[in-house]
C-alpha cells in the first residue's frame, strides 16, 4: 500500500467477499421464486461471477500497475463518469463494509 491508496488487486480481494455475501444472502431468496428444486444451482453461479469479477480487477491492475482504481476509471470511460463511478463504488463499499 502507497501513501494510503489500495492497489487494484486489493481491491479485487476486497470485492470478492462482498459480492459472495451478497449473493448468498440475497440470490437465494429470488432464485427460490422461480427455480424451485434447482435452488442449489444459485451459489454456484454467484462463485462465477465473483471469480469473474476478481480476474477483471486483475487484469485491469497489469495493464495499470501503478494507479488506483479511480485513476484507470477516468482513463478508460472519461474523466467526469470515472469520478462517478469512483463515487459510486466508494458509497457502495463503505455501505458493504461498516
Amino acid at each position: 500500500m502507497e501513501k494510503g491508496k489500495i492497489s487494484s488487486l486489493q481491491m479485487a480481494f476486497m470485492m470478492y467477499p462482498t459480492i459472495v455475501a451478497t449473493a448468498i444472502i440475497g440470490v437465494p431468496s429470488i432464485t427460490a421464486k422461480y427455480a424451485k428444486t434447482d435452488l442449489w444451482l444459485s451459489p454456484i453461479f454467484a462463485a462465477l461471477i465473483g471469480y469473474l469479477t476478481v480476474y477483471i480487477a486483475y487484469k485491469l491492475h497489469q495493464l495499470y500497475p501503478k494507479q488506483t482504481v479511480i485513476q484507470f476509471t477516468e482513463k478508460i470511460i472519461g474523466r467526469i463518469p470515472g469520478k462517478i463511478f469512483g463515487f459510486l463504488l466508494l458509497f457502495f463499499i463503505s455501505r458493504t463494509r461498516g
